[in-house]
């Protein structure tokens, strides 16, 4: 999936759930910093299986 496509993804789900970006880190167990480089596009999250 290209950047844009996951940015939006992640906003819109974001705001259907009602979380602020720093809400969101918490629940995925990210940092606040890492969902604004999603959102931007300018990393995209690694991927475990």
């Amino acid at each position: 999936m290209d950047r844009k496509k996951l940015s939006k993804k992640i906003k819109v789900a974001r705001v259907e759930l009602d979380l602020i970006q720093t809400q969101l880190a918490q629940k995925i167990k990210a940092k606040q910093k890492s969902i604004s480089r999603y959102k931007t596009g300018a990393t995209s999250p690694s991927i475990k299986t």
